[in-house]
């Protein structure tokens, strides 16, 4: 199977641009440029996750009966705990923002949105079935059927199966 994978690297380096800039005019005490360039990094990602939406869209209007399977993501942010840099990063992520913007432009082409539960779908081999222990890197990995995919192409997949 062939899928489709939209990278966030340019919402990652406006989000980090951006937050260089406001430590260095908090230092300088300057609020009000903080304020100004909040809503201009804000407005920035917001067209980037229009974009990414749009294209998302696209790529299933493709598909002869196309249909949209997304994670549900509910209590998400709780489960991340790491260093307070990689916590900054996680916890900027902007994922609920880009599925109802997803969902919306579905709807408007009469593509319907499905949520899943998304348990062991980045675990799961999408050839074999097979639920592996431990996934690590951006490779999956089966070590049953030796299949070797990218991870979030294989989650995908087995998002979209129907008996999720």
């Amino acid at each position: 199977m062939k899928g489709q994978l939209w990278s966030g690297a340019k919402i990652r380096y406006v989000r980090g641009k951006y937050a260089h800039i406001r430590r260095d005019l908090q230092r300088k005490k300057r609020i009000d440029l903080i304020r100004r360039i909040g809503s201009k990094e804000g407005r920035i990602t917001n067209q980037i996750l229009h974009t990414i939406a749009k294209e998302v869209v696209e790529y299933a209007k493709q598909f002869l009966k196309p249909i949209i399977v997304m994670e549900r993501l509910k209590n998400i942010r709780e489960n991340m705990n790491g260093s307070a840099k990689l916590n900054r990063r996680l916890h900027a992520w902007s994922f609920r923002k880009i599925q109802t913007y997803i969902e919306y432009k579905a709807n408007l082409e009469g593509i319907p949105v499905v949520y899943v539960n998304p348990k062991n779908s980045s675990k799961t081999c999408h050839r074999c079935g097979h639920v592996a222990r431990k996934v690590e890197g951006r490779e999956f990995r089966c070590p049953k059927c030796g299949l070797v995919y990218n991870r979030d192409l294989n989650s995908a997949i087995n998002l979209a199966r129907p008996s999720h």
